[in-house]
């Protein structure tokens, strides 16, 4: 309700014994359905035409998932608006529906904080990159996914059919991540450099832990990689 603009203001008016709060709840009110409608429009503007979905990035790798990034943001605004003018306060009883508008915006938070780790990286972006994409396809992914369940299974069948029709969502198939990708982050994930030591900088390793002999057993492996290079060429010979 905070993050409303309007409507902690509304709630503030309806318990407030002000002779001028009726006048005021009512511009308020106006304000709260321009503001409904303009998100509706906006969904359903970014959800159709692709090329309406700005993105800001200077890098291009960047600017694909960020469009993405734009146009469920702009769908999660109008379901978010819609459910709780139809359902009011039982939202918050319809757990379910409730925790996918939480799951979606999790979900976008984390890919805007993906964008922002690989903007940051100047001198090894091309190491990071395979941590990126996956990181960008899940989330937008799971926030997909999320988004299609909220929408089959809201009770009122009038207001989902006016959701499918702002989010363009017909059906539950999502965009999936290639095996291909997952092949790249495997190999990414057996490198050791910049990027792995900062992904993996909490753990603390203690002298002869789990973790402290995995670590000394990665590293002594990257010592030997030219020697087990030459040895395996010389065992094809």
């Amino acid at each position: 309700m905070r993050c409303h603009p309007y409507l902690k203001e509304m709630v503030d008016l309806i318990h407030s014994n002000d002779k001028k709060a009726d006048g005021e709840f009512n511009k308020v009110l106006r304000k709260t359905v321009g503001f409904s409608v303009g998100n509706a429009f906006r969904s359903l503007f970014k959800s159709y035409p692709p090329f309406t979905r700005g993105a800001q990035s200077s890098l291009p790798e960047v600017r694909k998932y960020e469009k993405r990034l734009n146009a469920l943001s702009a769908k999660l605004a109008p379901m978010a608006d819609l459910s709780l003018a139809v359902l009011g306060g039982d939202l918050k009883k319809a757990e379910l529906l409730s925790a996918r508008l939480g799951d979606i915006m999790s979900y976008l938070y984390g890919a805007m904080a993906s964008i922002r780790f690989y903007e940051q990286r100047i001198e090894d972006r091309q190491q990071a990159k395979p941590y990126f994409d996956y990181a960008m396809q899940w989330s937008l992914q799971q926030a997909e996914q999320a988004l299609v369940n909220f929408v089959r299974n809201f009770p009122n069948t009038a207001t989902r059919g006016l959701m499918r029709l702002l989010t363009a969502t017909y059906s539950g198939s999502v965009s999936t991540i290639s095996d291909d990708l997952i092949r790249e982050l495997s190999l990414a994930a057996l490198q050791d450099n910049s990027v792995k030591a900062q992904l993996t900088h909490l753990v603390k390793a203690t002298p002869n832990d789990g973790n402290d002999i995995n670590e000394q057993a990665f590293k002594a492996k990257h010592a030997v990689l030219p020697l087990l290079g030459k040895v395996q060429k010389a065992l094809r010979k």
